[in-house]
């Protein structure tokens, strides 16, 4: 699918990245690789494009109320001429969710600003989002797998509750106004149909961060089929941790006629070798500082949850916030989530990390003299022969996204 450069920055998701290669030399990698005996599945995006995305072009040149805004989430500004965000949502790279058009209105971001999130009450993207798995499936793709699977659908009816409020991603209960909301399956029972026009029906796994107890629904005979059980790769490296997630899948598998997909890591994450090095449990001696590093890089997904207390924590520890990001996250060079120069310790400039970005860490985890106007950060470094974490900094300039 062709991105800009990333798989989840999409301009077009019926093409190949030019840096990649083109269509031709995909079908010839499938022929290849179905000829071998392995099977093909694609990575789907269908939350949001790329903001260099024709529709999104579209949409900023033609003004407020005009149809092609319809496929995006866009909304009237506060204050007098629509200057302020319609609200204090903040998206989960941090920041807020919103994002000016320039006329008074502002468009949704869940992540990034240069990522608009797409509008699925609008006919027009569920149609077309039908002819672009018509498209793979039809190229011989095996399968598809859902980033993201849990967003989609939004409730976007005011009044808007305040973000104090809906900070806590996942609920039990469906109730959510921006994640994990029953009717998203409305979507998946159209796709559902359309996979099992094929013959071999075609396969889909969902990326869905949700409660446990919502998983099954994705993995449903009616709907995706399968999902990530991200209870596996969240799990510490003991049995009796490991016991408990195979137990609680296959209970899923049983009770709700649902697959589960075990997951070891992913490419949001550091790499599974590194994680699986963490430090034990502490000793007395070691509790304050392990305790700070498992917060950070041992439960690798918290910082979804956690990122705007972690923001804080470390402007008033420091005076400073840090964000930085590893080369793999391919944003354009304009991108307010540029990566950073950062140094390690010892001077060499900061590797590739899995995890994508440097989380500000609390002032517990360092021993090493620094100044109050440094922001210290933690990489999880995933380059050759360095599989520990590595400490590096960062000065105490603003961020200019959601500093």
């Amino acid at each position: 699918m062709r991105a800009s450069p990333t798989s989840s920055h999409i301009d077009d998701h019926r093409d190949v990245a030019p840096e990649l290669g083109s269509l031709d030399d995909f079908d010839e990698m499938a022929r290849t690789l179905h000829a071998a005996g392995i099977k093909v599945i694609v990575d789907i995006v269908p939350n949001h494009t790329s903001n260099r995305h024709p529709w999104f072009v579209q949409a900023l040149a033609a003004g407020s109320g005009a149809p092609e805004r319809d496929r995006y989430l866009f909304r009237d500004g506060l204050g007098r001429g629509g200057e302020l965000p319609p609200n204090d949502w903040e998206s989960l790279f941090g920041g807020s969710a919103w994002a000016p058009a320039g006329d008074g209105q502002w468009y949704l971001h869940l992540f990034a600003a240069e990522q608009p999130d797409l509008n699925w009450e609008n006919e027009e993207v569920r149609a077309d989002f039908g002819d672009t798995l018509h498209f793979w499936a039809d190229r011989g793709v095996d399968g598809f797998g859902i980033d993201v699977a849990h967003g989609l659908r939004k409730d976007l009816s005011e009044p808007y509750p305040p973000w104090g409020e809906i900070a806590d991603l996942m609920r039990e209960d469906g109730s959510h106004p921006l994640w994990d909301r029953d009717d998203v399956h409305e979507i998946y029972a159209d796709w559902r149909r359309i996979f099992n026009s094929y013959e071999p029906p075609r396969y889909a796994v969902a990326e869905a961060d949700v409660h446990p107890g919502r998983r099954a629904r994705y993995a449903s005979a009616d709907s995706l089929g399968n999902a990530f059980n991200f209870d596996m790769q969240d799990a510490d490296w003991r049995a009796d941790q490991y016991r408990r997630v195979i137990n609680n899948g296959l209970a899923d598998m049983i009770n709700n006629g649902s697959t589960t997909s075990w997951l070891l890591g992913c490419h949001d994450l550091p790499r599974v070798a590194t994680c699986w090095r963490c430090p034990a449990r502490p000793t007395s001696t070691r509790a304050t500082s392990w305790g700070s590093m498992r917060w950070l890089t041992y439960r690798r997904r918290s910082w979804r949850t956690r990122w705007p207390a972690a923001r804080r924590r470390i402007r008033a520890g420091t005076g400073a916030g840090c964000r930085c990001r590893g080369p793999p996250m391919g944003f354009p060079t304009d991108s307010v989530l540029r990566a950073r120069i950062c140094r390690s310790r010892t001077g060499s400039a900061a590797t590739r990390s899995a995890s994508r970005r440097l989380i500000p860490t609390p002032r517990s985890i360092f021993t090493a003299k620094r100044s109050r106007s440094a922001a210290s950060c933690l990489l999880a470094a995933t380059s050759a022969g360095s599989s520990r974490s590595r400490m590096c900094w960062a000065s105490s300039e603003p961020v200019a996204y959601g500093a």
